[in-house]
């Protein structure tokens, strides 16, 4: 869950209002594509951590399944040939969402 000052304002009351929450829009291929496109693009010029994290931002803007956002940025580096990253990304989802205890030190990028 994530918290900010937006949640708190919520969590003090004991209902929601109409509207305090809405459902994200499901990912459609048109839109996946467009992203990764996007993505690509930033990368190929040298601006791979703004690629990231335009696909990062995905969590916010579609309803992805979990972890769906490092599984993008993860296909993002197989496809540019940057297996090293493709499996730290890999490892950082399993992390993050704890279903490894690993550590995630030493990321060697591109």
């Amino acid at each position: 869950m994530h918290t900010d000052d937006a949640y708190w304002k919520l969590a003090v009351r004991p209902h929601l209002r109409t509207g305090d929450a809405v459902r994200l829009p499901v990912m459609t291929a048109a839109d996946r594509d467009r992203l990764m496109e996007r993505a690509d693009q930033l990368a190929s010029l040298g601006f791979v951590s703004s690629a990231e994290q335009i696909l990062l931002r995905a969590y916010y803007a579609y309803a992805l399944p979990e972890g769906g956002a490092y599984d993008l940025i993860a296909e993002l580096h197989t496809n540019r040939g940057s297996e090293t990253e493709a499996a730290w990304w890999t490892e950082a989802k399993r992390h993050l969402l704890a279903r490894t205890s690993s550590s995630l030190a030493g990321r060697n990028p591109e």
